[in-house]
């Protein structure tokens, strides 16, 4: 007995991993008790008690082999230099000899050797999984999208009576009312009291006006309905509308005593028929159009944009993460009262577009719609529970509206909710004579039959009571067929009798007060028994009214009088907790929706059971006595009443303190007999059915016997197995079925046995003696060996199977933390020792992966470095491993199998494995020898994956036949360059451009050049190669390896695997020590890096760039630990290479994140290509990359200045392979387009040859190339209207089309010069500062953008607000309105700040002689002025004597246009100018324009008759009139100012003198209708020019006064040598 043997036979070994191995596991099962959490402070009224356990399979779940933790793919930019390298390799700079290399690699290879080798084989596919038994998520509440709707405000045009609201949600769709109501209340206090006779208690919970909506499908056909509802009144709801659509407020003296009369009259409908409402009018809005609309507008507005603008699919429907909006409900339409069922309503949400009245005079309801917070304050259930947190009961309350799903959700619900809701909706009173017209429809919930047992359980609806004992329907007016949409919420008690039942009274309500005539009038009455067989009735019931009071005892009875027809609705949301001891509640629903309905009997005979029997106790035996259909559906959902058994086994077992208890006396042994005839039959019937219901049942078995092992006897357990065994064995077909089991099943026999003293060769066999020792794993190893038979039938469709389940439970141990220990995992190994002899006698059946092509022995000699046998034999051969063209396993399968027999070669003790060998015969040893080396074909790397042609074939065996020359030693890499170059090698039969001994296309290991290789880097190994090998071949000659190894170096390098990097970086730093020894420098290692690092980025989706980042400060410090190259300006190279691939990999990983940001965008493109400085192909790359961005955005400058840079590249390079006379001689040719173009000067040509293979490669570096990029240049340039760099361009072009004769392209560009210089508009500019850290490297930097022609401030300040708006956040972005300085510590640092202020450009004084035209000022810009106006007490603007203006020049890095659009600022001066220097400066621009007017040809009379207006109308007189009355009315006391008073007063007289010029032109354009305008004129002028005299003939005498020369240097401004000025760099 196996309980009994574990007793009496405790383990012996010493504390420690082994004795826990012997040991059965102690957390092998565990229960915990979840206490369940309570949302609400108050807890549910649930009558039973609440408490859940959870049974803990974690630790009973092999752990994943993928589970480890992955790190972000673009981590944040650090410094490179306070970064922490990877751990150096020891002596990898030492000189080492080949014999201490070895040993130490011999040594090494023991040492970190992987303890899992099945983590480095494919995790098995979860695809292809038995089954999965997840643990299962701790049961919570449901709850869907949820939203937040508050009511802000409802005003009408005119108040008169209180209005009352409703929500709900309803799905057009689905048809559907997918919420409760949710009541608001919106009335003044004024209005509130006209109702308080009716409501003297407002409970505080009726008061809210924000609800929170939940909503689990969401769906673009959702409308949020909003029904409004006033005090009966007398009229139809037409006649009570009217007065809202036709007066106003404003009109009060026009419908004064209307107004009052509808005030008095509505009084009086309050005080007597307060109780009851008529409907009033409705609107909708389309939840998704509010949310994908403009913010911006009233609902209206929005709802017909968004039906204009899109469709919206299921995809788009999200209401979690929407922006909160305002809406503005204008439009509501007024109730029909035929036509308010919820049919029609579904008719009027379909097509909101033909609605019915719509109430014109209405003030906009607004209501706020947003995402609902994770844990909203003051909140409601809709129990009208405090939900947490409630931090004050005195605060309005939020309520949260329950939702009713459009379609079933599948979750257990933890909270007690018993609530019932009813809808009446229609009755027919049409037959009935007398004054039956105004119809109310009283509901009340009654526990009986006497009119005092009404229960109070209604929920009240807004500004009332929270509970009533009865609730009325809405009034329609003189109607006796009413429609009714009310809805009606209990909370219904939990025992329900069959004396519980509605009650619905109908009465006619007298509007008008007459004598003897009651208010309201009984006409009809009718009911509802809500039990019937002892369950809820719910659903749609046509009930008779009876005119008569109802019978006595009627509440037990059903209605059947058939004088009228009511329709009732309900909806019932009886929820209970599904707990383990409520069997009755949990079995019965779960039966019906997991299983199927014809379980109805056995459930209901459990739930009957359950106050004698334990549940599985019954569930057994009731599944075993069962038959027929019962038993037929049990077998389809066997997996849930085996899991429901196992579960309420270990809840009895916990609740019975049973767990500590010896197994045996766990359990009843009559329940025990019934597991076992259960699992019997249950294998009988596997035995007997068809293959995939066998299978899903044979799963579910599994499953439960693995369970059992954790809760049961396991020598019962074992019987049970064995008895399934025998059974499945003893049919013809299904004898291997059995497979599948062992994959759930823990070998537990082997935690508790001990090792008996047996031969080594009987642990090796699987013999009777072993399977009975490990009998779970020994009948697993006889079935493997049984499928592989070779001779078996029927079997091959199962070999996966098997070794699946063989493989999996490996997998199982491997991935086990307590298995870490090697002697534990010997002693787990010797538990599939049998495996290795299965497998060797499984050889010929095994798929082949040796490869045909073998090494020849001398190749192999020579590579071992042996002398070569010319003279002897080698006197030991193996044999041949014999082919296996019979071979019956997959490939799949074989593999599968070998790993599984690597591994218990791997964990088996070696001292066992040493004695086992040593007792094989001859031919044994070479099969085992055989299928080792079937294992390194199998597992060995190989780069060529794919079949290769014969073309390919041929080409291998040419590069390995002169591969084995190069080893040989019969001719080496510069007797065969020698041979190449006298012309004597032999043509290749790839043509004539092939004859390279070293090509990328050519070389075997080079046929899938797109797969990431996966090798493992043995220590020092690439310092092995570069030390005894032709390191010379790397550098020298055209061929590309120096390329291929940098790129797989550089893959490395961004290893998630610090060993992998480790030697990768070593060996990319020895790759460039090498280079660097050779030649004195490293330029090629340098380009071939920079290459694969654009290669990498480019195309690689899985490097990491902080893994990358630290073998970059790896090869750093390398550097800088170099003793023997320190003094050489090698470490220095090595740091501007490493900084260079990091600025370029920081860049690059940044486009990723900026592709929004054009300005951003464009910038990094710009400094990977500036990166890209010694990689010229690459760097023209960039730049095209750039051009095209550029014509993407309509930056047609931008874009022909980036192919002129790339022209000027390709120029600079092609002069040094050849100097042609009409080609460019490079950069300096094309200063004259730009003078930004100096920057594409090529480094000097002893780094980079463009002769180098590799270099300057592409198609631009020709002459067509050249031509191509300047002709598509001059396009570019053209399309910008910059006809004048044309030019310039096609000065450069004219030359080399003259040399080639080309005269059609001669002419074409002739004619195009002669269609260019139209009239054009260029740029404008904006100086953009940004504040604040939230920027990062933007932070404090100022640019220059250039922006479109006629692009205003308003324009460029919206659309950066907006972009990084959409980044940071709306409420994160602020725009600095003024142009003063910024002073940072007044700003908010988390938020971002942004300065935005027009700019112009701005040129000395000299420099306007050489810019005449206006493509001149408009080109080649790097100078650029603003100005702000202020004062000194701190205002903008003041009087004109206080009134100063500060000049701002701003230098940039670069002149415009550039290959950006904005460029940073590199300098900046002010200058202050006083107020007679702002007042001087506003004269001359004025005078300016004038001369500007006058002169203009042809003339503008409009444009000339404007300005003198403003210079002499009467309406502007005071302008220049008031400057000269303020500075030249008096002579300044300040000496300094003498000569500005000077040159105002000559400014004026200049002015006056214009303005005569003026008008004498004028005068000459106006024709007879305009000379008394003209005259008027005439008239302003001479005033002005009266008042001006004597202000402008005073003259100052100390100005004729010789001056002293100035002592100090003169400034540039050339008005004031006393203006303040501030230079800031």
């Amino acid at each position: 007995d196996y309980e009994e043997y574990v007793s009496s036979h405790p383990p012996g070994a010493e504390p420690g991993p082994l004795r826990q191995l012997l040991e059965f596991p102690s957390d092998d099962l565990e229960l915990l008790l979840q206490e369940r959490e309570c949302a609400t402070i108050e807890p549910p009224a649930c009558p039973n008690a609440e408490f859940c356990l959870w049974q803990d399979d974690s630790k009973r779940h092999s752990v994943s082999l993928d589970d480890t933790p992955r790190g972000s793919w673009a981590s944040s930019i650090f410094d490179l230099k306070n970064s922490t390298p990877d751990a150096l390799l020891p002596s990898v700079l030492e000189r080492t000899a080949a014999e201490d290399m070895d040993r130490r690699n011999t040594e090494n290879r023991q040492q970190c050797r992987h303890t899992d080798l099945l983590g480095l084989y494919p995790a098995p596919d979860e695809d292809e999984a038995v089954e999965r038994c997840a643990i299962p998520e701790v049961p919570n509440e449901h709850s869907g999208q949820r939203i937040m709707v508050k009511c802000l405000s409802l005003k009408f045009e005119i108040e008169i009576e209180p209005i009352f609201g409703s929500l709900a949600l309803y799905d057009v769709r689905e048809k559907k009312k997918i919420s409760e109501d949710f009541h608001f209340d919106l009335n003044s206090d004024q209005m509130k009291s006209l109702l308080r006779p009716h409501s003297p208690h407002v409970a505080i919970s009726t008061l809210a006006r924000s609800a929170i909506f939940s909503i689990t499908y969401p769906s673009p056909d959702i409308f949020l309905v909003i029904k409004l509802e006033k005090v009966l009144q007398q009229g139809d709801i037409g006649e009570c509308c009217e007065p809202y659509m036709v007066m106003k407020e404003s009109d009060s003296t026009k419908h004064k005593e209307k107004l009052e009369k509808l005030r008095t009259q509505a009084e009086q409908m309050c005080t007597r028929l307060g109780r009851f409402r008529m409907p009033f009018a409705w609107t909708a809005i389309h939840l998704i159009f509010s949310f994908l609309t403009e913010r911006k507008g009233t609902w209206n507005e929005r709802k017909k944009k968004g039906f204009e603008r899109m469709s919206v699919g299921e995809d788009m429907c999200n209401f979690t993460n929407f922006r909160p909006a305002t809406l503005t409900v204008t439009n509501f339409f007024k109730q029909e009262g035929d036509r308010l069922s919820d049919e029609d309503l579904y008719k009027f949400l379909a097509d909101m577009r033909r609605p019915s009245s719509v109430l014109r005079r209405l003030r906009p309801l607004k209501i706020d719609i947003s995402p609902a917070p994770e844990a909203p304050h003051y909140c409601l259930s809709p129990e009208l529970l405090h939900v947490k947190p409630y931090p004050d009961p005195r605060v309005r309350p939020t309520k949260e509206v329950l939702e009713f799903p459009a379609r079933y959700v599948y979750t257990p619900h933890t909270t007690y909710r018993n609530m019932l809701y009813v809808y009446p909706q229609s009755v027919n009173f049409n037959s009935r004579q007398g004054s039956v017209r105004n119809i109310a429809v009283k509901v009340q919930f009654m526990a009986g039959e006497d009119p005092s047992q009404a229960m109070p359980v209604i929920f009240g609806k807004s500004s009332c009571a929270e509970f009533y004992k009865e609730a009325y329907t809405q009034v329609i007016y003189h109607n006796k067929s009413p429609e009714f949409y009310e809805e009606v919420k209990m909370k219904i008690p939990a025992n329900l009798t069959d004396n519980h039942h509605l009650l619905f009274t109908f009465y006619h309500i007298s509007c008008q007060p007459k004598q003897n005539t009651p208010l309201e009038t009984p006409v009809g009455y009718t009911w509802i028994p809500l039990m019937q067989h002892g369950r809820l009735r719910t659903g749609s019931f046509s009930l008779p009214v009876s005119v008569e009071k109802p019978p006595p005892s009627y509440s037990v009875l059903t209605p059947d009088f058939l004088n009228s027809l009511i329709y009732v609705l309900t909806h019932s949301l009886s929820h209970f907790i599904l707990f383990m001891h409520t069997y009755h509640y949990y079995f019965k629903v779960i039966c019906l929706h997991c299983a199927c309905v014809c379980l109805c009997s056995l459930c209901i005979f459990c739930k009957n059971a359950l106050c004698v029997q334990l549940l599985h106790e019954e569930l057994a035996l009731q599944w075993v006595v069962s038959s027929s259909t019962v038993r037929e559906a049990s077998l389809q959902q066997a997996w849930f009443f085996f899991q429901l058994m196992v579960k309420s086994m270990s809840h009895h077992l916990f609740l019975s303190s049973r767990l500590d208890m010896p197994r045996r006396q766990r359990f009843p042994d009559r329940f025990v007999d019934d597991i076992a005839a259960l699992v019997c039959a249950i294998s009988a019937d596997i035995a007997s059915r068809y293959h995939k219901v066998k299978e899903q049942l044979n799963n579910s078995l599994a499953f439960f016997l693995n369970d059992l092992l954790s809760l049961m006897d396991r020598g019962f357990v074992f019987n049970l197995v064995r008895s399934y065994y025998k059974q499945v064995h003893a049919q013809k077909h299904t004898s291997t079925h059995f497979k599948m089991l062992p994959v759930c099943l823990i070998i537990s026999s082997a935690f508790s046995s001990h090792v008996l003293d047996q031969g080594v060769v009987s642990m090796f066999e699987l013999s009777v003696p072993f399977r009975q020792q490990h009998f779970l794993s020994g009948l697993l190893l006889a079935e493997l060996s049984l499928i592989l038979e070779p001779d078996g039938e029927g079997v091959f469709f199962l070999h996966k199977k098997t070794i699946s389940a063989l493989h999996s439970l490996l997998c199982s141990h491997d991935a086990d933390p307590r298995y870490t220990d090697p002697q534990v995992r010997s002693h787990i190994a010797q538990l599939y020792l049998p495996l290795i002899p299965i497998v060797m006698e499984t050889l010929a059946q095994l798929h082949d992966f040796t490869d045909n092509s073998t090494i020849s022995q001398s190749v192999a000699m020579a590579i071992a470095g042996s002398p070569l046998p010319h003279s002897k034999a080698n006197p030991f051969t193996l044999p041949s491993v014999a082919g296996r063209q019979c071979s019956t396993l997959s490939a799949e399968c074989s593999r599968m199998l070998l790993v599984c027999f690597l591994w218990v070669l791997k964990n088996a003790d070696a001292g066992l494995l040493e004695r086992w060998v040593s007792d094989l015969s001859v031919p044994q040893i070479n099969r085992l020898l055989d299928l080792l080396h079937l294992c390194l074909s199998c597992f060995e790397y190989k780069k060529a994956l794919q079949r290769i042609n014969s073309l390919t074939f041929k080409k291998s065996q040419d590069m390995k036949a002169r591969l084995e020359e190069a080893i040989l030693g019969t001719i080496g890499a510069r007797q065969e360059m020698v041979r190449r170059c006298r012309g004597t090698t032999e043509r290749s039969p790839y043509g004539g451009q092939e004859n390279v001994r070293w090509r990328k296309n050519v070389t075997h290991w080079r046929q899938n050049a797109d797969r990431v290789d996966k090798c493992v880097f043995f220590p020092l190994l690439l310092r092995s190669i570069f030390s005894l090998l032709f390191p010379e071949m790397l550098f020298e000659e055209d061929t590309e390896l120096c390329a291929d190894l940098c790129l797989r170096l550089l893959r490395h390098c961004s290893s998630s695997v610090s060993s992998v990097r480790s030697h990768a970086s070593a060996s990319l730093y020895l790759l460039m020590r090498q280079n660097f020894e050779i030649g004195n420098n490293f330029a090629r290692v340098k380009m071939q890096v920079t290459m694969s690092l654009s290669s990498l980025v480019g195309t690689s989706t899985k490097f990491n760039e902080e893994h990358l980042r630290r073998s970059l400060k790896t090869i750093l410090t390398y550097a800088e630990d170099d003793l023997e190259l320190r003094d050489s300006p090698f470490p220095e190279q090595v740091q501007d290479l490493v900084f260079n691939l990091h600025m370029i990999l920081t860049d690059t990983v940044k486009m990723k994140e900026h592709q929004q940001d054009p300005e951003m965008l464009i910038d990094l493109m710009y400094r990977i290509a500036k990166g890209y400085q010694n990689s010229p192909d690459l760097r023209l790359t960039w730049l095209q990359n750039m051009a095209g961005k550029h014509s993407e955005r309509g930056n047609h400058a931008e874009a022909a200045h980036c192919l002129v840079h790339s022209a000027a590249l390709v120029a600079e390079y092609l002069n040094m392979l050849e100097d042609c006379r009409y080609l460019p001689i490079g950069c300096v040719s094309f200063q004259s387009i730009s003078s930004n173009v100096l920057e594409e000067s090529a480094v000097s040509d002893d780094i980079l040859s463009p002769e180098e293979e590799g270099i300057c490669s592409g198609k631009y570096f020709s002459e067509s190339g050249l031509v191509g990029l300047l002709e598509h240049a001059a396009a570019s340039f053209n399309m910008a209207a910059m006809y004048e760099a044309i030019n310039e361009v096609y000065k450069i072009l004219c030359p080399i089309h003259e040399a080639n004769r080309d005269f059609k392209k001669l002419a074409s560009v002739h004619g195009k010069l002669q269609d260019a210089f139209n009239k054009r508009m260029f740029g404008t500019y904006f100086r953009v500062g940004f504040y604040g850290c939230r920027f990062g490297d933007l932070d404090e930097q100022e640019f220059v953008y250039k922006e479109p022609s006629i692009t205003k401030l308003a324009e460029i300040s919206h659309r950066l607000e907006e972009f990084y708006a959409e980044r940071f956040g709306d409420d994160m972005v602020v725009i600095i309105k003024d142009s003063n300085p910024v002073d940072k510590n007044k700003l908010d640092p988390n938020k971002a700040y942004l300065q935005i202020t027009y700019v112009e450009p701005f040129f000395d004084t000299y420099e306007l002689k050489e810019r005449i035209t206006y493509f001149d000022k408009n080109y080649n810009l790097r100078t650029f002025m603003y100005c702000t106006p202020f004062t000194l007490d701190g205002r903008a603007h003041g009087d004109l004597h206080e009134q100063y203006k500060r000049k701002t020049f701003l230098t940039t890095s670069h002149a415009f246009p550039y290959i950006k659009t904005r460029i940073n600022v590199i300098h900046k001066e002010e200058i202050i100018l006083m107020p007679m220097e702002v007042a001087i400066e506003d004269m001359q621009k004025k005078t300016q324009e004038l001369a500007f007017a006058t002169h203009q040809d042809p003339a503008d009379p409009k444009m000339l008759q404007m300005v003198l207006q403003g210079c002499v109308g009467t309406t502007v007189n005071q302008g220049p009139l008031e400057v000269a009355q303020v500075f030249l009315s008096e002579i300044p006391e300040d000496p300094k100012l003498f000569r500005h008073h000077n040159k105002l007063r000559l400014c004026f007289k200049d002015f006056t003198k214009r303005c005569e010029d003026a008008l004498r032109k004028n005068k000459s354009l106006i024709g007879p209708d305009q000379k008394e305008y003209h005259r008027e004129l005439e008239r302003n002028y001479t005033k002005l020019r009266e008042a001006l005299f004597p202000l402008i003939n005073r003259k100052i005498p100390q100005l004729y006064r010789p001056l002293p020369l100035p002592t100090t240097p003169t400034q540039r401004n050339s008005l004031s040598r006393s203006s303040f000025r501030r230079v800031d760099c």
